[in-house]
């Protein structure tokens, strides 16, 4: 078993993936609470910022992917004109 001073590595493993867990709880709970109360949102208003939300992410993932293709390949693309 590997040790890591006193306490086995796997507790403290499982000990900092416990707090993580905590945290992000408390963050999504923190974040529901501020916007039923603060900002007066009901189900749609979070569904709107979800919706925004994925929106944003998969518009910067495709733009990534579109730049990694770009920089790994070995040939520049050419792109084949519409008929």
């Amino acid at each position: 078993m590997l040790l890591l001073g006193t306490v086995p590595l796997f507790s403290k493993l499982a000990s900092l993936l416990l707090r993580r867990r905590l945290i992000n709880r408390l963050l999504s709970a923190l974040l529901v609470y501020t916007g039923t109360i603060l900002w007066s949102l009901v189900i749609q208003g979070f569904s709107a910022i979800n919706l925004g939300l994925v929106v944003i992410w998969s518009t910067l993932a495709f733009a990534i992917g579109r730049e990694y293709v770009k920089l790994t390949s070995p040939v520049p693309q050419q792109r084949i004109p519409a008929a």
